[in-house]
């Protein structure tokens, strides 16, 4: 479960993602229907320091291995989180500390609230074109890159 941090924990937490860390919503395909899952994932090579982000966040999740590609790369890290609740209450706290990531940050967040009003009425409410059209959005954010550096995923 997803803790209230500190503004001090929330501002290390901000820079991490922003860093090395994914804000994001993921389309999948789950028995024979179509999807969307919000995303906030912090990833790194040194375990130590992603777990220190897990402890600030949230100590019910695991640091997971990532797969190393070649034998030049590095052994990698991360922690994810894609529950609707969990990625809202995350971002909420983060958000007004986040500086690259912050407008995908507000998408994510109104697909979320979105979602999670619909969920309590209906919970398989099927996806609308609004939440289609916030994935789009967050998926074109994530593609700008950064001045300088076409083709880099913000």
């Amino acid at each position: 479960m997803v803790k209230e941090i500190s503004k001090y924990d929330a501002r290390v937490v901000a820079m991490a993602v922003d860093c090395d860390g994914t804000v994001n919503i993921i389309r999948h395909h789950s028995h024979g229907s179509l999807g969307y899952v919000p995303n906030v994932e912090f990833a790194n090579t040194t375990r130590k320091l992603v777990e220190a982000v897990k402890d600030m966040v949230d100590d019910s999740v695991s640091v997971k291995d990532r797969q190393v590609q070649g034998r030049n790369c590095k052994r990698g890290y991360y922690i994810n989180w894609r529950s609707l609740d969990d990625v809202y209450i995350i971002l909420t706290q983060i958000r007004p500390y986040l500086i690259r990531k912050g407008e995908v940050a507000d998408v994510v967040m109104d697909f979320c609230e979105i979602r999670l009003e619909k969920l309590q009425k209906d919970y398989h409410a099927p996806y609308d074109e609004e939440e289609r059209k916030l994935y789009e959005c967050a998926r074109e954010l994530n593609m700008k890159g950064i001045a300088g550096y076409p083709g880099t995923a913000v």
